[in-house]
């Protein structure tokens, strides 16, 4: 939109332009995850699963960054012309609206993934913290059956004793009524 531009200069202005829209096409054309464009504007209302529970979702939509898609009143991206002082002005008002569209989509996304971050946060704390109280379950567990075992290891060795004391007293006895006779 300056006015000391050749006509050479806004021609290839023009075609930098053209070149970078067409590469942003492409992106938004190619860009895919698991079979599944994300950039074109087709990736809507995707579910994700979040919570062990039915219903515990996130919905998430990825808008286009497709040149014919963005834009205003004034036109959409992909037809931009600066080759005339009225296009240039258009294509200004043109790219500030692209700008905020892909911004706003930007926005989204990050919201987004700052609940999927939060909640694969909490997921693991709570995993973590299942997995501390079976810890503590187990070793419970398995301290009250060595304070089992103890026990009656004990009471067997003391029966065992009060037996052969029972029998020695008895061999006593009996040896000291043998010997009166």
């Amino acid at each position: 939109a300056n006015g000391s531009q050749s006509l050479e200069s806004k021609q290839a202005l023009q075609a930098d332009i053209d070149k970078s829209l067409q590469q942003l096409g492409d992106i938004a054309k190619n860009t895919s995850f698991n079979g599944q464009d994300l950039l074109s504007g087709s990736f809507t209302n995707k579910q994700f699963q979040v919570g062990a529970n039915p219903g515990e979702t996130i919905s998430v939509s990825i808008g286009s960054v497709d040149p014919s898609q963005l834009g205003g009143e004034n036109g959409q991206l992909s037809e931009i012309n600066v080759l005339t002082e009225e296009g240039a002005q258009a294509a200004i008002e043109t790219a500030d609206v692209a700008l905020q569209q892909i911004d706003a989509a930007r926005s989204e996304i990050g919201s987004q993934q700052n609940k999927l971050t939060s909640t694969i946060s909490n997921l693991s704390t709570s995993r973590i913290n299942t997995l501390s109280a079976e810890s503590n379950i187990r070793d419970l567990d398995f301290a009250e059956e060595i304070m089992n075992f103890s026990k009656m290891d004990v009471l067997n060795k003391v029966r065992a004793f009060a037996s052969s004391q029972a029998n020695a007293s008895s061999k006593n006895l009996v040896n000291l009524l043998q010997g009166e006779m």
